[in-house]
């Protein structure tokens, strides 16, 4: 009579008894011993049953016909002790040797997703593969236990799809494992629905489910051709399977991702014109249009910002004139928003913002979010304008101002923050950057919780100081320090932060940063090799250390850049492929020997621009050759040209240079440009035997420089300063 007497027990007998208890009771009468804040009818049940349960006074099979409603309850309750209370209760009904339903092995799925405990998901899958993991198991089940293992499938991969998704925004890696399972539950209802033998078929939450994982996965075609499955089920009669808004707006959803639009608005055309011919009752909704308007933001068009505009045109157009609820949301201003951020629109920008307000002002649903202006923000920061800087300022300013007047319930927060400071970064040439982005970083550690500086805030204000002088490197060296400092986990440095200060190294050139570089290149390979995450080497460590050795090594620094790009390349080659030699990579080396004093810098130089080549035919895509690559390698020749000695290796020069202008316009991936062309003319002036010859060639080389399209008024102009005589 234990479990009785505990409920009414003081709070500290409780905690003595329950230190005497086997782990697997634990969770169970902390269940009970909370009762106060729980439903105390709930407690009594759960004590109730197993009570009885226990001391057979009444039928056990009575008793398991009850189980469904009492788990019902415990998945309403959704506490966190509800999951390991339920394996209490079916670990006692297993010990006596009796078999529970398959209704009740899926309501057991169901209590524990609800639990939100750390362990739910794997106790979930646990449970659900005990339940569909034997064909054996799937026989002869009736309607009802159809529906509720379609629930607990479908409930299971949407909780590993939402665990996934955090993971994958919290890590800035895909969270393997959960996908992973998600897939295999996938891959066994495929199994399953193939045997004839088993009557268990999907349903529409199932489906959902698995246009969910499509879309996840980035498939958006496999997610259409399961749609058209569905709607084929629909018009055959089979409603079980007729497609919902929610099916529908998955598809547009993955369509949207993939920056496919045609596709994402054929899909929400689709389901305009079926509702209209009357085979569907479904009609798009704020989410169909907000999937939609998500496509142009993933978009390469460079009117994507218009056309999005068009659509939330449409969107007020059909909320007034037809009914359906597509009005506009703080979303879908944000959305357009995005669009013209990706085209590079600032002020239309600006624009959808004031419009979000007039709409709230003439009394509409709708209010701005910190992602809204977060959002104008972004775009404003594509440009690099000295005026961004007092636009951003302008959009925080109204922010504040619609806090103050209570108009808006938000306030500029740490995202909105480095959203300016973004902007500052970005701004060229503004000698006020580095002042200014300080100041905020400095105002930001005063402000509330939710405004203060994070790692991101300090890799911001690291990378505004990089573009700077060289006198910020000791500023620098003290952020850095203050986030090694840093209790708070959101203000540790991160890889980022590393391969941001050493730019400002990089960019210092100074000799005395050479040391401090290379001791945090080694740090941070120790980490790697130690298995620590969250500040390891990435590619871009080694290119920046590559610009240390070129910029502030006087000597020899062609020869230690080519030895990181070495190390680099082994590293690619030995391990899983995230960390690889670029095309940057290679440009730094060809850089670094073209400013070389060492005589055979042309050898150095034309083997970099093979490895580069072969790199890239052999499966490296980050390493493929450019037009910035090989104007590195001419400009080589451009030093080279002035040390000549002899006719004949005058002549090879020009053979060279003949060949890599010819590979170069014949070239499918890149052309020359007007660097090109302004380095070959330099190096042909830099030769000692200037005759009629070099003269013609000078020439001619301007006429391929026109008919390629490049001779425009500031090459004109640069040709003039090489040779007067030359366009003459």
């Amino acid at each position: 009579m234990l479990r009785k007497s505990i409920v009414t027990l003081p709070k500290p007998t409780i905690e003595i008894l329950a230190r005497n208890l086997p782990s697997s009771s634990l969770a169970f009468h902390r269940f009970l011993s909370s009762s106060q804040q729980r439903d105390d009818d709930l407690v009594c049940k759960v004590e109730g049953f197993l009570q009885r349960f226990k001391s057979k006074s009444m039928d056990q099979r009575i008793l398991l016909q009850q189980l469904p409603n009492l788990l019902i309850e415990l998945s309403e309750a959704a506490q966190q002790d509800s999951g390991p209370i339920v394996n209490k209760i079916l670990d006692e009904i297993q010990s006596v040797s009796m078999i529970y339903s398959r209704k009740v092995y899926a309501l057991a799925i169901e209590v524990w997703l609800k639990s939100g405990r750390d362990d739910s998901i794997t106790e979930a899958i646990i449970l659900l593969q005990d339940l569909i993991g034997k064909d054996e198991n799937l026989f002869s089940i009736d309607e009802e236990e159809i529906d509720c293992i379609n629930s607990a499938l479908a409930r299971t991969i949407h909780a590993l799809l939402e665990h996934h998704g955090l993971q994958n925004a919290e890590c800035n890696n895909l969270s393997t494992d959960f996908l992973t399972k998600a897939l295999l539950l996938e891959q066994r209802m495929t199994d399953i629905h193939k045997n004839a033998s088993i009557p268990l078929s999907p349903n529409i939450a199932t489906m959902n489910a698995i246009l969910a994982l499509k879309s996840m996965q980035n498939k958006p075609q496999e997610a259409m051709s399961l749609l058209d499955e569905m709607i084929l089920a629909e018009d055959s009669g089979d409603l079980s399977l007729a497609p919902n808004r929610v099916s529908y707006n998955s598809v547009i959803n993955s369509f949207s991702k993939k920056g496919m639009l045609k596709y994402a608005k054929d899909t929400l055309l689709l389901m305009f014109s079926r509702n209209e011919q009357k085979k569907s009752e479904v009609r798009p909704d704020v989410i169909s249009f907000n999937s939609l308007l998500n496509a142009y933001s993933n978009t390469k068009d460079p009117d994507s910002g218009r056309k999005a505009e068009k659509i939330l045109d449409w969107m007020e157009e059909l909320a007034q004139t037809e009914g359906l609820d597509v009005a506009p949301n703080a979303y879908s201003y944000t959305a357009v928003i995005n669009a013209y951020a990706k085209s590079r629109s600032p002020e239309r920008a600006e624009i959808i913002l004031h419009r979000l307000l007039q709409r709230r002002q003439e009394g509409y649903n709708v209010t701005p979010t910190v992602v809204t202006f977060t959002a104008v923000l972004n775009a404003i920061s594509q440009l690099s304008h000295e005026d961004a800087p007092v636009r951003a300022s302008s959009v925080i300013a109204l922010m504040e101002e619609l806090h103050l007047t209570g108009t808006v319930d938000m306030e500029p927060s740490t995202v909105t923050y480095n959203a300016l400071l973004n902007v500052w970064k970005n701004c060229r040439r503004n000698p006020e950057a580095p002042k200014e982005v300080i100041s905020i970083l400095q105002s930001m550690k005063l402000k509330a919780e939710h405004a203060r500086p994070n790692t991101k805030t300090y890799n911001l204000v690291l990378a505004t100081l990089a573009k700077a002088s060289r006198k910020y490197v000791e500023l620098a060296e003290g952020l850095l320090d203050e986030l090694n400092d840093a209790r708070n986990v959101a203000m540790r440095p991160n890889s980022v932060t590393y391969n941001t200060f050493l730019n400002v190294l990089a960019n210092s050139k100074q000799e005395s940063v050479v040391q401090k570089a290379f001791d945090i290149f080694e740090n941070l390979k120790r980490n790697s090799n130690n298995g620590t995450e969250e500040a390891v080497p990435t590619t871009e460590t080694y290119n920046v250390m590559m610009k240390v050795a070129v910029n502030c090594m006087p000597s020899g620094g062609a020869v230690r850049a080519e030895e990181i790009l070495e190390e680099l390349e082994s590293v690619y080659e030995t391990s899983d492929g995230k960390i690889r030699p670029t095309t940057i990579s290679y440009i730094s080396c060809i850089k670094a020997w073209s400013r070389d004093k060492e005589p055979a810098k042309l050898f150095h130089a034309h083997e970099l621009i093979d490895r580069m080549n072969l790199a890239y035919d052999s499966g490296n895509e980050a390493a493929k050759p450019n037009t910035v690559a090989y104007n590195a390698l001419l400009s080589c020749y451009k030093d080279v040209a002035r040390n000549v000695r002899t006719r004949d290796d005058q002549v090879d020069i020009l053979l060279s240079i003949s060949r890599l202008l010819d590979e170069m316009r014949y070239s499918e991936d890149f052309k020359p440009d007007q660097i090109t062309y302004v380095t070959i003319l330099k190096t042909l002036r830099n030769l000692p035997i200037q005759d009629e010859r070099i003269a013609g060639i000078m020439k001619r080389i301007c006429e391929l420089c026109k008919e390629d399209g490049k001779l425009g008024e500031q090459m004109v102009q640069a040709v003039k300063r090489i040779h007067p005589k030359l366009l003459t």
